[in-house]
Order: C-alpha cells, then sequence, then structure tokens
C-alpha cells in the first residue's frame, strides 16, 4: 500500500526474538501497530513487559530488540517506514513500545483492522487516497489536535459505523434494539450515531433492513416451514401485520409469495476466484520494498 503495508496472521502458542544480530541483518526499522483480534501476547523490551489484548493496539519499533511469548492468537499489523509520517515523529516517539490504550486510539485499531478487510478489493486508483486517509487516521490518534480531527473524521465516522453494523448485527433479533440501546452501547450521543449512520440509510431503516434480510434468509431456505409469524415475532417485530407490510416494501412481494418463489428457483452460487497481484511473497521482502 505505497508508504504502508498490513498484514493478517493466525500464530499458535510460540516464543519469539528479535535481537542485535537480525537488527543488523535485515535492515528493517519499521514502526509497527498490532491489532490482536483474540489472543495475545507478551512482549519483553528491556526491563518493560508489555501485554496484547484485543481492542488494545501495540505500537513497537523494529529498531529494537524484543522478545516473549505468544498465547493462540491472531492479528493484524500496520507497518510504517520511519519516515513516513515525519509530521507526527515525535508523538510516535513517545508512543513507542507501548499499548495504545485511549478511546480515540481503539478506533485507530478497529480502522486498520477495517483496512486489511478492505484490501482485497482495494483498487490500485484507489491506493494513494486511502494511504494518505490512514496518515491522518495514525496522526489524528497518535498525535490528537482539532485539525487532525477534523482532517480524519471520514475515517473516525467508518469505523464507528463499523461498530454500530456489528452490535446491529449481535443483537437485531432483540425488539428492544433502537436509538438509545446502541448511544449506550457505543457511549456516543444521539447526534454522531445518526451523523454515522446516514450512509447506512439511517439507523432504524437499517436495523429494519437486517431483520428483513434474515426473514427472507430463512423464508428461502431450503425446507422452510417455520410459520411467518412466528418469524416475525423472533426477528424484534411487534405484530405480523407490521412485518408483512414491511416485507412487501422491500421485496416487492408477501412473506409467502418469496418463500413459494424459493422453492421454485433454488441456484448455486459461484466460488470468488483467487487474486493474483504479483506482491512480494513474504513480509521481510514487503517491508524492504516500502517507500516513505
Amino acid at each position: 500500500m505505497n508508504a504502508f503495508a498490513v498484514s493478517c496472521a493466525t500464530i499458535p502458542p510460540a516464543n519469539f526474538v528479535r535481537d542485535a544480530r537480525q537488527l543488523r541483518r535485515d535492515s528493517v526499522d519499521h514502526w509497527f501497530i498490532i491489532c490482536p483480534r483474540f489472543g495475545g501476547s507478551k512482549v519483553r523490551i528491556g526491563d518493560k513487559v508489555l501485554v496484547t489484548q484485543p481492542a488494545t493496539p501495540l505500537l513497537l519499533s523494529l529498531a529494537d530488540s524484543f522478545d516473549g511469548q505468544n498465547a493462540q492468537c491472531e492479528s493484524c499489523s500496520l507497518f510504517m517506514p520511519r519516515d513516513a509520517l515525519q509530521s507526527i515523529v515525535g508523538a510516535l516517539d513517545l508512543a513507542r513500545n507501548r499499548t495504545l490504550d485511549t478511546p480515540i486510539a481503539g478506533l485507530l485499531g478497529d480502522y486498520i483492522q477495517l483496512l486489511e478487510r478492505g484490501l482485497p478489493d482495494l483498487k490500485q486508483a484507489d491506493i494513494p487516497a486511502v494511504t494518505d486517509a490512514t496518515k491522518a487516521m495514525i496522526a489524528a490518534c497518535l498525535a490528537p489536535s482539532s485539525d487532525r480531527q477534523a482532517e480524519a473524521q471520514g475515517q473516525i465516522d467508518i469505523v464507528w459505523r463499523e461498530r454500530v453494523r456489528q452490535l446491529v448485527e449481535q443483537r437485531f433479533r432483540r425488539p428492544t434494539l433502537g436509538p438509545d440501546e446502541l448511544c449506550r452501547l457505543l457511549g456516543i450521543s444521539r447526534s454522531r450515531l445518526y451523523r454515522v449512520s446516514e450512509p447506512l440509510g439511517g439507523v432504524q431503516h437499517y436495523i429494519r433492513r437486517r431483520r428483513l434480510r434474515e426473514a427472507e434468509a430463512e423464508l428461502c431456505r431450503e425446507g422452510s416451514v417455520r410459520p411467518i409469524f412466528e418469524i416475525a415475532e423472533s426477528l424484534g417485530f411487534a405484530d405480523a401485520s407490521s412485518f408483512y407490510s414491511a416485507f412487501r416494501a422491500e421485496f416487492g412481494c408477501s412473506p409467502s409469495e418469496k418463500r413459494a418463489a424459493a422453492a421454485q428457483d433454488k441456484g448455486e452460487s459461484m466460488p470468488r476466484p483467487a487474486r493474483t497481484d504479483g506482491q512480494p511473497s513474504d513480509l521481510g521482502s514487503l517491508l524492504r520494498a516500502l517507500k516513505a
């Protein structure tokens, strides 16, 4: 990704070490931010012991020696050449070899994980803009100021939107799910919730649409015989008539018509082809190829 590289790895329990001999041999001195998804590691740097855990990014420097132990874990990491962020080099030095446990740093961790998931579908022409956006997000989180946060507001909103989406995904079957519950769980104001949810069509609309998509999936499932009113009730609809009305508005047919049509037309999706993009095949080669 021009100045950056992103890695996602599932790691078995193991010891690791980066010693002075490796520092001399590989000539890589990049910063990197580790964002655990599950599990964790203990990292020793001199007399300091750092513990990684989900939702708390860790900023390390490949210019330093360290060692430690992994538990079974999965983590996403963002690698940055030392000269890629000259405007905040002082802030990077202050945060060097520390866990980033502020609320805004948690947004950065979520952003890096979103970035990793979206990279396979990123077009080459979009990479410069995404790289600049990533620099803005790092600067806003590690050296916060009103100007930097304004510059990164689009990326910050993307992270909040994903948090909304994840909570809806976990709780869409609950009849009580709505703006008040989401604000309480996310710790944000109603005005921010409405702003970040606007690209989703509004928070109430998004919740209703997620419930309707689940209803459609159940109705189209092979051998589906569950009564429609039970499906509606299990998805948080107050009554069958409101469910029927919302379903017809969304799909242009009644639930029973959707079920009958699905029974006559069972298709199979084609597997997604593997990507072949000609990138370096190992992490060391990729890091040495990065340019600030």
